[in-house]
Formats: C-alpha cells, structure tokens, sequence
C-alpha cells in the first residue's frame, strides 16, 4: 500500500500508537494501586486507555466531567457489576492529580 514502513516492516505509525499505549498503561497502572494491569479485566482496561486518550491527546475540545461520564457509561454497559466505580476511581484520580 501507501503506508510508510519502517526496517522492521510495521507501518511508520504502529510505533507511535505503541508508545502512546504505553503511555497510557503506565498511568493506569500507577493509579490503580493493589492491581497489576494483567489482572485488570480488559473492557475496563480499554475504557480507561480511551478516556485517557481522549484526556491526553484530545481531538477536539470537551470538558473532562463529559469524558468520565462517557467512560462510566461504557463501562456500566460493557464491564462487569464494580467496573463503573473502579473507572470513575482511576480517571476522578488522574483529573485531580495531573500537572
């Protein structure tokens, strides 16, 4: 295709979407005390990546409150009965807490 690769053959973008994801584990994981992201189920784990996402590197303009609602939301849908409040945990904390 058009896509730039790099020497190993991924495209040019795979190492900066990893890099970011990386990022974002490594905030979860220093939130989220007592549990190691391999013990994390993975719906939540993905709706705080995308929350945080779209805290980090946001595409357009919205309010912060608008984002964790959003991730709640998801996460009451899509994660199991505590996921909601381990979500709204881990991001409230991030808002509060980041420079």
């Amino acid at each position: 295709g058009l896509h730039r690769r790099s020497d190993d053959g991924r495209a040019a973008g795979d190492a900066e979407e990893l890099h970011v994801r990386v990022r974002l584990d490594q905030i979860i994981s220093s939130l989220s005390r007592g549990w190691k992201l391999s013990q994390m189920d993975r719906t939540d784990k993905n709706v705080l990546r995308m929350a945080l996402c779209e805290l980090n590197y946001p595409k357009e303009v919205l309010d912060e409150s608008i984002i964790i609602n959003e991730a709640i939301r998801l996460a009451k849908r899509y994660g199991g009965p505590a996921s909601s409040k381990f979500v709204n945990g881990i991001l409230g904390t991030y808002v509060r807490t980041k420079a």
